[in-house]
């Protein structure tokens, strides 16, 4: 009985064991091509990779720090970074498909964003699994530093203040203006410390420029935007070398204190007068960051304005659709500002406005 049993499950037993055989070599050639996706993601070639090396001597960068930033902040404020070996090199694996901008930094050195062309479109580079960026190399040049110290009309240390690294660009209209290069705060001790800057001519200016500015303990007053040696615009400032692997020391800069105005703002237009306005309105002053609020009747005030004369831009949108805008020139002397913009129609001129005074 025994025998006739085992001759008949024979089949069955064959037949079991050729379906498990097959699962597993299904398993396993499905598992290989798993890994072979993979390897084309996480091994073999790198997703990118490249070198950093000195630009004076030429020789590798181990350490320098290289970061790959996604067109998006992420929600942590974190991104890919490795760093570099003994000769140089960094490799990144496991990157998700998208576009980035790849960036090297060391201590004591300039910063460096990678650029394919050498134009801010170049900047952006595409990474994916098919497409393997070798050779994305850096030369990075060493930096100088800039410190000093900022203190008031009293010589009382200045703190918790903006000091700029500026130069001088020309814009359209010919005028050179102030471009920020470098930012830092002071100290408790009013003092600062611009580094990785490269090697050139920088104007230094506090609380500024184009009204990035700190307010003073008084209400109602500030610090002046000032430049060094004690100036009160680009025009007039004095420009600090920068060396190479070198560190320009006991810049001094002292910043008086001013009194500080509002400019309350009446919007109208393009609509006909009297009919409720459908309209967003933005407001600026040209060539400063000085920001507006609203208030229930639609009407904006910027606060902390400094004696001086301002072009007031105002700009209307319907469903975020430009419709128009339209300007008026300001003068702040000693009192609070009332002004009515109106805003032109697009196709048309600009809408003229009207200073009215405190």
């Amino acid at each position: 009985m025994n025998s006739e049993h085992r001759t008949s499950l024979g089949p069955l037993v064959l037949a079991l064991c050729l379906l498990g055989c097959s699962q597993l070599v299904a398993q396993g050639i499905h598992g290989q091509a798993q890994e072979s996706a993979t390897a084309k993601i996480s091994g073999g070639l790198p997703a990118i990779s490249g070198h950093i090396y000195r630009t004076d001597t030429g020789a590798p960068l181990p350490g320098a720090v290289v970061t790959l930033h996604t067109l998006n902040a992420t929600s942590d404020g974190k991104y890919q970074h490795t760093e570099t070996a003994t000769d140089g090199s960094y490799s990144f694996y496991d990157v998700p498909a998208r576009k980035y901008t790849v960036e090297a930094t060391c201590e004591g050195f300039v910063r460096q964003v990678y650029s394919s062309d050498g134009t801010l479109t170049g900047k952006f580079l595409a990474i994916n699994s098919e497409n393997p960026l070798q050779n994305i190399d850096f030369h990075l040049a060493e930096a100088g530093v800039i410190s000093g110290s900022v203190v008031d009309e009293r010589d009382v240390p200045v703190g918790e203040i903006e000091v700029s690294a500026v130069q001088a660009v020309s814009s359209p209209g010919g005028l050179e203006i102030p471009r920020r290069i470098q930012v830092t705060r002071t100290d408790k001790r009013g003092s600062f410390r611009l580094s990785g800057l490269e090697p050139g001519s920088y104007y230094l200016c506090v609380n500024g420029p184009n009204g990035n500015e700190v307010p003073s303990r008084v209400t109602g007053w500030g610090y002046r935007e000032t430049y060094y040696s004690n100036a009160t615009s680009l025009s007039n400032a004095q420009q600090v070398r920068v060396f190479a692997g070198d560190e320009t020391k006991d810049i001094r800069i002292a910043v008086p204190e001013e009194k500080r105005f509002r400019i309350n703002v009446v919007v109208s237009g393009p609509g006909q007068d009297g009919v409720p306005s459908r309209y967003r309105y933005q407001i600026q002053v040209e060539g400063r960051n000085h920001s507006s609020s609203t208030t229930d009747d639609r009407s904006f005030t910027i606060p902390d304005i400094p004696p001086g004369e301002y072009t007031l831009i105002a700009t209307a949108w319907e469903d975020n659709t430009y419709v128009g805008k339209g300007n008026v020139l300001v003068q702040v002397v000693d009192a609070d500002v009332q002004v009515n913009v109106r805003v032109g129609p697009l196709g048309e001129p600009s809408g003229k406005g009207l200073s009215v005074g405190p």
